[in-house]
């Protein structure tokens, strides 16, 4: 069972990497990984290179985020503009929603972020360990 992940994670890795270049800048991946996919390769990453791969991953991941808050913020504003303020109503009002959405994408992008970071410090401290020996 082990060996049918492990095997499963090396093709969905083997596969990505192939769409690397397809990104806006090289080296992103452009490949959504499912839950359990990111689950399974995150317990499994022993290399520098799969380290490498969960922080470029997320780092892609907290840029389409970013992107998202962006958009909302935009339409945010457009339905402040139409609508005006309709605070201290009982239902929440079309730019209250957008406000929401825009909070809640950059919440995760800050998460993402920090998951990236996490994943390069360890690659770091991997290739450091290699270096010493």
């Amino acid at each position: 069972m082990r060996y049918l992940s492990v095997l499963i994670i090396t093709v969905a890795i083997a596969t990505t990497q192939g769409r690397y270049a397809t990104g806006e800048q090289a080296g992103t991946p452009q490949a959504h990984l499912s839950r359990h996919q990111l689950h399974d390769l995150m317990n499994e990453t022993k290399t520098p290179e799969q380290y490498q791969f969960l922080a470029r991953y997320f780092l892609d991941r907290e840029r389409k985020y970013d992107e998202q808050a962006k958009q909302q913020r935009v339409e945010w504003a457009r339905r402040f503009a139409t609508h005006g303020y309709s605070g201290g109503t009982k239902n929440a009002s079309p730019q209250d929603s957008a406000k929401q959405i825009c909070d809640y994408c950059q919440k995760k992008a800050r998460q993402m972020e920090k998951k990236a970071e996490g994943h390069e410090g360890k690659m770091d401290r991997f290739s450091s360990k290699g270096e010493k020996q």
